[in-house]
């Protein structure tokens, strides 16, 4: 079982090092947590299976997996440095091709986004609406996590990739 570091670790291998040192390029710690959200929340609507053990909380900016976010706050609101943390994000773990194809999902769909932007979806998302309660982190259960508008997406997503694949072949 991973926790919220892990598929951290996942999540950041993905930003361009380039782009990262030439612009700035990367992934806050407030869009991190949004994503991890949606990757617990997509794991759990299309194969009932949570990815990372460690819970997601209703915190007053959205969802937040607190193991991470205490790793990554002393970037505050700037974006999470990736080449100081080259060693962490090398220790990547190797995903099943269901969970890669989860995490996957998420970040064609969602990284796009700004954090802002995430925090607008999150907030309009019924898991955290039914969660937060104002001054307390409460938990978000598994069973809040269920989405079939996002199981749907899922395998639509599913559908384009196959379709794709038989175009280049």
């Amino acid at each position: 079982m991973y926790d919220s570091l892990d598929i951290s670790k996942v999540l950041l291998s993905k930003i361009n090092t380039e782009r990262f040192e030439t612009i700035g390029d990367g992934i806050s710690n407030l869009k991190l947590q949004k994503l991890l959200f949606y990757i617990q929340k997509t794991s759990v609507s299309v194969f009932d299976n949570i990815l990372f053990s460690d819970e997601i909380q209703a915190w007053q900016y959205g969802p937040v997996a607190p193991k991470a976010y205490h790793r990554f706050k002393a970037y505050q609101n700037g974006n999470i440095d990736i080449i100081d943390e080259r060693d962490f994000i090398e220790a990547s773990p190797t995903l099943s091709f269901n969970e890669l194809l989860v995490v996957d999902f998420v970040w064609d769909r969602y990284s796009q986004y700004s954090a802002g932007k995430l925090v607008d979806l999150t907030h309009q998302d019924k898991a955290w609406i039914d969660n937060y309660i104002p001054g307390i982190n409460n938990h978000i259960e598994k069973k809040d996590l269920k989405d079939k508008e996002l199981e749907k997406s899922f395998n639509d997503y599913l559908v384009s990739l196959e379709t794709a694949s038989e175009l280049v072949l």
